[in-house]
């Protein structure tokens, strides 16, 4: 069966959307200007919202994935598994980095809506992806890692499992709360 229409719109312009905010944020902060990526990674959120046609899911989508990222964000920080520039910061995660998980909720039923049900898929490609977001952060300046093969494994193996969990929790919300055409 064919996936219906992404509920944010067309799946183009959500994946745009999302690299604006990633290139925004990670750029920002690597180059000493965290003002650029705040500024355009909210405006992208505020569009994101203004386009969708469910927001209700919308909105807990985006809510949860910036819940579960801060925390596993925070634990990253905190066990000295990556070390990220940039402030403000709440409990020590960049504001930045926070604006990049909400902007990433937002992919979950646009562009990357396809692994509501390829979950199997949405793992392996998250623990390969996953890591090489971070790596391309870490190119850039935005962040570093004192022990880069622990850290990417350690990436791996989360965006193992959290990318599958991201998908299923959108996919439950959707049947639960969207409208009958995106079910």
């Amino acid at each position: 069966m064919m996936d219906p229409l992404p509920i944010s719109g067309s799946i183009l312009a959500n994946l745009l959307r999302y690299q604006v905010v990633w290139f925004g944020t990670v750029l920002g902060t690597g180059y000493d200007r965290p003002d650029l990526g705040l500024v355009l990674g909210t405006a992208m959120l505020i569009w994101h919202f203004v386009v969708t046609r469910s927001p209700k899911v919308e909105w807990c989508v985006v809510l949860i994935t910036l819940l579960i990222g801060g925390i596993w964000e925070w634990n990253m920080v905190h066990f000295g598994v990556v070390d990220y520039r940039g402030s403000p910061a709440l409990a020590g995660v960049p504001v930045w980095i926070l604006l990049l998980w909400a902007g990433f909720g937002c992919t979950l039923n646009g562009c990357l809506g396809w692994f509501r049900r390829r979950l199997g898929i949405a793992a392996v490609l998250g623990g390969l992806m996953g890591p090489l977001s971070w790596y391309g952060g870490a190119k850039i300046g935005a962040l570093t890692m004192p022990d880069p093969a622990s850290g990417y494994l350690i990436l791996g193996m989360g965006w193992f499992l959290m990318m599958p969990l991201l998908s299923g929790i959108a996919a439950k919300l959707l049947v639960e709360y969207g409208d009958e055409e995106q079910r």
